[in-house]
């Protein structure tokens, strides 16, 4: 067991002071604040989610802080690791073993909502809830690897979401939110000492027992006054009044009983003691429980989508590292999961509308972006996604479009291709047209893709093109209607 430094330097400063095992083998959501009010009460929310092959703590070596060079070293074969991607000094690579199923859990824990970034394709890294990288290990992950080989997930996480077996198994009450790790059992011997002390001034031995009282609270309120054993500074404020309002009270029965207070200064200090020490003491302990009952049974912070329940916070975490949302299509298309995504190309997304006239020619358009600083989609098939032997290549053009010829049927409600750059871009993506919207607009509609696709031809570029197209039907009403009609078809699938 080590601990980091009480100051570090950049992003080592998140660990501060606290204890860690070297050999890791667990891993935990990312910690989030669910205090009302952090700066009284502070309250970090996490869970296991993971075990992981061991390792040996990143920034700890044997139990001594890594060397600046050492620091600069480290960060240098993870930027190799992850192909010259810039990652924090406290981002670390691990590998899941098994996970724990997010079923028996409330789904809408904002805690719970991250686990990490799957490492698997460089260029596209998917930013996972616990519920992703369940579905993603246990049911996938283990029929893609070969017989008899466990399956294993690389994740990109946090060092602060490392645990091992000692800070966070049997021993974890010494650990946990601590600066002393001795504090704990220091306190439970105090507080067995003091029952002592209490049942042998019933028996009549008052003087030694109060005498021992006053010499055993006094030493006990420098111990932490001088050690500050708790990380957050109301917590030790707390304690310290609490202590020195048993030490008055000790010396209060003490000099009564040697006769040297007068019962009236005796009774003045039980007084003092209350009012310093039992009211913030009471009045803290109902605040941390009311805040504990907040974060544990308040869900206006989330909003619930089916078993991927998704946090206010995971959104806006989102918003900030990620720049595409991912769609993984399950084998045979029995599901669809969809996850924000850190993507390392450049992608454009366009949409191509095809507008039915009752006059003259269908009117085909192309425009940009519906919804302002909407993220662009990707999809893969999930076996593709989490391949180890042929990772997933970048592709050349991605295409949406609605399911509305026989042909074309996909359960999903919609249709996706992924093109290539060693494949035939035309003819792919007129038969893609030709099977979601028929074949009369099919020319029209792929000189259009063509045109799109010719016109951003880079290597470093995906582009990603959506048909809209008005639902056939016999009374086709406006255009207007049938092109939301049309765009709602082709997408309602991914935000369930």
């Amino acid at each position: 067991v080590a601990r980091f430094p009480a100051h570090g330097h950049g992003a080592a400063a998140q660990d501060a002071g606290r204890f860690c095992d070297t050999i890791c083998d667990q891993i935990t959501s990312r910690i989030q604040e669910r205090s009302l009010c952090p700066t009284v009460v502070s309250l970090p929310w996490a869970a296991t989610v993971a075990n992981i092959c061991s390792m040996e703590h990143p920034l700890l070596a044997r139990q001594d802080w890594l060397l600046l060079e050492e620091e600069a070293e480290t960060v240098r074969s993870l930027l190799d690791k992850n192909h010259s991607k810039q990652v924090e000094t406290n981002h670390v690579f691990v590998e899941i073993e098994a996970t724990t199923s997010p079923l028996p859990i409330l789904p809408c824990w904002p805690g719970l909502m991250e686990a990490g970034f799957y490492t698997g394709v460089p260029w596209l890294e998917a930013m996972l809830s616990p519920f992703a990288l369940w579905q993603l290990h246990q049911e996938v992950a283990g029929p893609v690897l070969p017989r008899g080989k466990p399956p294993v997930t690389p994740l990109q996480v946090e060092s602060q979401q490392l645990q091992g077996p000692i800070t966070s198994g049997v021993l974890s009450f010494c650990f946990e939110g601590a600066h002393w790790q001795f504090f704990s059992p220091v306190d439970l011997a105090f507080r067995v000492a003091l029952g002592s002390l209490s049942a042998v001034a019933l028996t009549g031995s008052r003087m030694p027992a109060f005498a021992g009282s006053t010499v055993l609270c006094g030493c006990f309120f420098a111990t932490t006054l001088f050690h500050a054993p708790y990380v957050y500074f109301s917590e030790n404020v707390v304690l310290l009044l609490l202590q020195l309002g048993l030490a008055i009270c000790a010396l209060a029965h003490l000099g009564l009983s040697a006769g040297t207070f007068d019962p009236k200064v005796c009774n003045a200090l039980f007084l003092f003691s209350i009012a310093c020490g039992m009211l913030p003491g009471c009045f803290f302990v109902a605040l941390r429980t009311l805040v504990l009952l907040h974060a544990a049974c308040c869900r206006n912070r989330c909003h619930c989508r089916g078993l991927q329940g998704v946090s206010v916070a995971f959104e806006e975490r989102a918003k900030h590292t990620c720049n595409v949302d991912l769609s993984l299509r399950g084998p045979r298309d029995a599901w669809l999961l969809k996850v924000p995504a850190a993507c390392y190309m450049s992608v454009t997304e366009n949409f191509i509308h095809v507008n039915e006239r009752r006059h003259g020619r269908p009117d085909v358009y192309v425009e940009e972006s519906l919804v302002a600083n909407a993220r662009p989609r990707l999809e893969f098939p999930v076996l593709d996604y989490l391949a180890s032997v042929d990772v997933l290549e970048p592709p050349r053009v991605v295409l949406f479009g609605p399911s509305q010829t026989e042909a074309g049927f996909s359960l999903l409600g919609y249709r996706a291709e992924v093109i290539y750059a060693d494949e035939d871009c035309r003819n792919i993506t007129y038969t893609f047209v030709e099977r979601s919207i028929g074949t009369d607009l099919a020319q029209m509609v792929t000189q259009k893709a063509m045109h799109l696709i010719e016109r951003h031809s880079d290597p470093q570029k995906i582009v990603v093109i959506e048909l809209v197209a008005p639902l056939h039907s016999e009374d086709s009403g406006s255009s207007s209607d049938g092109e939301t009609d049309g765009l709602l078809a082709a997408s309602s699938v991914l935000s369930v």
